[in-house]
């Protein structure tokens, strides 16, 4: 069982599932692991696009009078399966998945459960947003705690639009929440490096004096503010 849930952790749900259904034919009632199994079908089952129906092409002839199309309006089972998958993916603490599977329920039904969506949608934001702060998301290849890579940008998109909710009056939380010392020492880090690369080490010196007066420890995977402020000041 231990095995299993590591396997969810590292978001290796095709060996947890066979782990959690060995355990299922021997105990069923053991703890959750029914509960677990059914998470992960929905998981293993989630396509992050919307559904598309081929419908067969008429041609008209001169005795048809063409009407206009009708979009399909999606069922109520479409939008449950999203924010089902939604839900699971948010136990499981998947934040870019999560958020990708409640943009296409908003997509289908915006009305949907909104509020419980917003308030998944908020804690999606915010969550992943401080994972792509602290340089904690996968290095190569997209995982469980998000895209691989430099992410600080998408960090910073994240953290605008749970700004943005709470800017709204949405009731999902108060700025208190928000990771907005992070975001400013992020958003100053990340205009600092781009002056540097262009060579105007002059655009980027007043930034770095003032992050690093705030935060003198911070650094993004090895690369530090103090490092890039020796770098503006030629030394």
């Amino acid at each position: 069982y231990q095995l299993a849930l590591e396997n969810i952790n590292n978001g290796q749900y095709e060996f947890a599932y066979e782990r959690l259904s060995w355990i299922a034919t021997r105990q069923p009632s053991y703890m959750d692991v029914q509960q677990q199994l059914a998470q992960i079908e929905i998981v293993l089952s989630y396509t992050p696009t919307l559904a598309i129906t081929n419908t067969p092409i008429y041609t008209p002839t001169s005795t048809l009078t063409p009407t206009p199309e009708v979009s399909p309006t999606p069922t109520t089972s479409e939008v449950e399966l999203y924010f089902n998958q939604a839900k699971s993916f948010y136990s499981f603490n998947r934040w870019e998945d999560t958020i990708a599977a409640l943009e296409v329920v908003i997509s289908l039904d915006p009305t949907y459960r909104r509020n419980e969506v917003d308030q998944m949608l908020f804690d999606a934001y915010n969550k992943q947003a401080r994972i792509y702060f602290n340089g904690t998301n996968p290095l190569n290849e997209d995982g469980p705690n998000g895209f691989a890579g430099n992410q600080l940008s998408r960090g910073l998109v994240l953290y605008n639009l749970a700004y943005q909710m709470v800017e709204e009056g949405k009731p999902v939380g108060t700025f208190n929440d928000l990771p907005s010392f992070e975001a400013f020492i992020v958003e100053g880090f990340l205009a600092a490096k781009r002056y540097l690369d262009a060579g105007q080490p002059q655009l980027a010196l007043p930034i770095l004096e003032e992050i690093y007066a705030l935060s003198p420890a911070w650094g993004y995977r090895g690369l530090t503010i103090e490092q890039l402020l020796i770098q503006a000041r030629g030394s």
